[in-house]
């Protein structure tokens, strides 16, 4: 069905109007993804906001394209008539949903990523520390995981397809068992 135009849609998205209620104008996926979070604060650095914002446009909660050099995004379904305000909680709800109850301001900051397994995370986090190669492929990467879970240093919420969403509460490497006496 087509719709006129909403006034104050830049010119280069107007042919997009049609697809749902204008939402703004964005630099990239990264800017959107806080744009329509309403979340400005600091994330982790490993927190893939242009993940985010692109898995918002795929599953269908926003239309997004990019047209010279900026992206346009228009929110579908049949929230229209909502101010800023709401459409950040919209989306606050929906990615609430995603990552649980203890919500996105607490959880976006320590979103360590998207992994297949707890092995896997804690690979990929020691991988990146300042250790040898020799120490490291010895590292039993199962067992610290689980102790990582134990000592609430991680937390996992599922993700679906057999993955999980992996945060960090402090650094696992902080506990007083991983010290060395020197």
């Amino acid at each position: 069905m087509a719709r006129p135009p909403e006034p104050g849609v830049p010119e280069p998205a107007r042919p997009f109007s049609y697809v749902g209620a204008y939402f703004g104008a964005y630099s990239d996926f990264d800017a959107f993804a806080r744009g329509a979070l309403g979340f400005t604060g600091r994330v982790h650095p490993r927190t893939d906001m242009a993940g985010i914002g692109l898995d918002m446009h795929l599953q269908r909660h926003f239309w997004t394209v990019e047209r010279e050099g900026t992206l346009y995004a228009f929110r579908l379904g049949d929230e229209e008539g909502e101010g800023e305000a709401q459409q950040a909680e919209h989306v606050r709800r929906l990615l609430r949903a995603r990552f649980g109850d203890d919500g996105i301001d607490e959880a976006l900051p320590v979103y360590a990523g998207k992994f297949a397994s707890i092995p896997e995370f804690v690979r990929d986090f020691l991988w990146k520390l300042p250790f040898p190669t020799w120490l490291l492929i010895h590292v039993d990467v199962t067992t610290l995981g689980y102790e990582w879970s134990v000592d609430r240093s991680i937390f996992t919420l599922a993700a679906g397809e057999g993955k999980m969403h992996v945060f960090i509460r402090r650094d696992p490497l902080s506990h007083w068992r991983y010290r060395l006496p020197v």
